[in-house]
Protein backbone atom coordinates (compact mmCIF):
# COMPACT_ATOMS: atom_id res chain seq x y z
CA UNK A 1 0.00 0.00 0.00
CA UNK A 2 3.06 2.19 0.30
CA UNK A 3 2.79 3.03 -3.41
CA UNK A 4 -0.68 3.96 -3.69
CA UNK A 5 -1.09 5.79 -0.14
CA UNK A 6 -0.85 9.19 -1.59
CA UNK A 7 2.32 10.19 0.47
CA UNK A 8 4.87 10.97 -1.89
CA UNK A 9 8.79 10.60 -0.76
CA UNK A 10 11.37 13.36 -0.35
CA UNK A 11 14.98 13.54 -1.44
CA UNK A 12 15.90 11.59 1.85
CA UNK A 13 15.93 7.79 0.48
CA UNK A 14 15.43 6.37 4.66
CA UNK A 15 11.97 8.87 4.99
CA UNK A 16 10.36 5.62 5.02
CA UNK A 17 7.81 6.52 1.93
CA UNK A 18 10.74 4.95 -0.70
CA UNK A 19 9.85 1.20 -1.61
CA UNK A 20 13.52 -0.14 -2.28
CA UNK A 21 13.50 -3.06 -5.06
CA UNK A 22 17.65 -4.07 -5.42
CA UNK A 23 18.18 -6.80 -8.57
CA UNK A 24 14.74 -6.68 -9.62
CA UNK A 25 11.90 -5.08 -11.40
CA UNK A 26 9.24 -3.26 -9.79
CA UNK A 27 5.81 -5.25 -10.81
CA UNK A 28 3.01 -4.33 -9.59
CA UNK A 29 -1.19 -4.45 -10.70
CA UNK A 30 -3.33 -1.68 -9.47
CA UNK A 31 -7.48 -3.01 -10.17
CA UNK A 32 -9.73 -0.41 -9.92
CA UNK A 33 -12.45 -2.63 -9.74
CA UNK A 34 -14.54 -1.67 -13.38
CA UNK A 35 -13.81 -0.24 -16.44
CA UNK A 36 -12.48 3.42 -15.58
CA UNK A 37 -11.57 6.51 -17.81
CA UNK A 38 -7.50 7.01 -17.64
CA UNK A 39 -6.08 10.35 -18.45
CA UNK A 40 -2.57 9.80 -16.63
CA UNK A 41 -0.48 7.36 -14.61
CA UNK A 42 2.63 8.47 -12.36
CA UNK A 43 5.14 6.61 -10.99
CA UNK A 44 7.90 8.50 -8.87
CA UNK A 45 11.47 7.55 -8.54
CA UNK A 46 14.47 8.86 -6.91
CA UNK A 47 18.40 8.26 -7.98
CA UNK A 48 21.37 8.42 -5.62
CA UNK A 49 24.20 6.61 -7.25
CA UNK A 50 26.34 6.91 -4.41
CA UNK A 51 24.19 4.85 -2.20
CA UNK A 52 23.45 2.20 -5.03
CA UNK A 53 20.28 3.76 -6.39
CA UNK A 54 19.48 4.48 -9.79
CA UNK A 55 16.56 4.90 -12.06
CA UNK A 56 14.70 2.25 -13.82
CA UNK A 57 16.13 1.90 -17.11
CA UNK A 58 12.29 2.17 -18.46
CA UNK A 59 8.70 2.15 -16.71
CA UNK A 60 6.41 0.27 -18.86
CA UNK A 61 2.08 0.85 -18.38
CA UNK A 62 0.11 -2.02 -19.23
CA UNK A 63 -3.56 -2.53 -19.14
CA UNK A 64 -6.63 -4.85 -18.72
CA UNK A 65 -10.18 -5.12 -18.86
CA UNK A 66 -9.93 -8.51 -17.28
CA UNK A 67 -7.02 -8.72 -15.43
CA UNK A 68 -5.71 -11.77 -16.58
CA UNK A 69 -4.60 -10.20 -20.46
CA UNK A 70 -2.94 -6.98 -20.32
CA UNK A 71 -1.69 -4.99 -23.30
CA UNK A 72 1.37 -2.79 -23.23
CA UNK A 73 -0.28 0.64 -23.34
CA UNK A 74 3.02 3.21 -23.22
CA UNK A 75 6.81 2.68 -22.23
CA UNK A 76 8.90 5.46 -20.90
CA UNK A 77 13.15 5.16 -21.63
CA UNK A 78 14.52 6.52 -18.40
CA UNK A 79 16.98 9.62 -19.89
CA UNK A 80 18.60 11.00 -16.33
CA UNK A 81 22.41 10.37 -16.37
CA UNK A 82 22.91 7.43 -13.67
CA UNK A 83 26.21 9.65 -12.95
CA UNK A 84 24.66 12.47 -12.32
CA UNK A 85 26.33 12.56 -8.03
CA UNK A 86 22.86 14.77 -6.62
CA UNK A 87 19.60 13.47 -5.06
CA UNK A 88 16.96 13.29 -8.26
CA UNK A 89 12.96 12.95 -7.49
CA UNK A 90 11.86 11.91 -10.90
CA UNK A 91 8.14 11.31 -12.22
CA UNK A 92 7.43 8.54 -15.26
CA UNK A 93 4.40 10.47 -16.53
CA UNK A 94 2.51 8.61 -19.62
CA UNK A 95 -0.75 10.49 -20.97
CA UNK A 96 -3.71 9.28 -22.12
CA UNK A 97 -6.53 10.16 -24.15
CA UNK A 98 -9.82 8.12 -24.50
CA UNK A 99 -8.73 5.49 -22.83
CA UNK A 100 -10.24 3.03 -20.79
CA UNK A 101 -9.12 0.02 -18.76
CA UNK A 102 -10.42 -1.86 -15.37
CA UNK A 103 -6.61 -3.45 -14.67
CA UNK A 104 -3.34 -1.00 -14.93
CA UNK A 105 0.07 -2.72 -14.10
CA UNK A 106 3.46 -0.83 -14.13
CA UNK A 107 6.55 -2.48 -14.35
CA UNK A 108 9.89 -0.66 -13.77
CA UNK A 109 12.62 -2.19 -15.12
CA UNK A 110 16.01 -2.87 -13.30
CA UNK A 111 18.91 -1.11 -14.62
CA UNK A 112 20.82 -3.90 -13.43
CA UNK A 113 24.60 -4.35 -12.26
CA UNK A 114 26.42 -0.95 -11.31
CA UNK A 115 28.96 0.36 -14.18
CA UNK A 116 32.34 -0.25 -14.08
CA UNK A 117 32.98 3.45 -13.32
CA UNK A 118 30.49 3.16 -9.61
CA UNK A 119 32.47 2.46 -7.02
CA UNK A 120 30.57 -0.20 -6.22
CA UNK A 121 30.90 -2.13 -9.48
CA UNK A 122 29.27 -5.82 -10.04
CA UNK A 123 26.76 -5.10 -7.53
CA UNK A 124 22.93 -5.05 -8.16
CA UNK A 125 21.46 -1.74 -8.05
CA UNK A 126 18.48 -0.62 -6.22
CA UNK A 127 15.36 1.40 -7.76
CA UNK A 128 13.65 3.23 -5.44
CA UNK A 129 9.95 4.02 -5.98
CA UNK A 130 7.24 6.06 -4.58
CA UNK A 131 3.47 6.55 -5.43
CA UNK A 132 1.66 5.32 -8.22
CA UNK A 133 -1.19 7.60 -9.40
CA UNK A 134 -3.50 7.04 -11.80
CA UNK A 135 -5.63 9.78 -12.73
Amino acid sequence: MGLVDGLRGSEDFADGRWQGYQGQDLDIVLDLQKPTEINRVTVGFLQNSCSWILMPAQVQIWTSDDGVKFTLAKEILNTIDPREERTIVHDFTSNFSDFMARCVQVIAKNPGKLPAWHHAAGNDSYIFADEIIVE
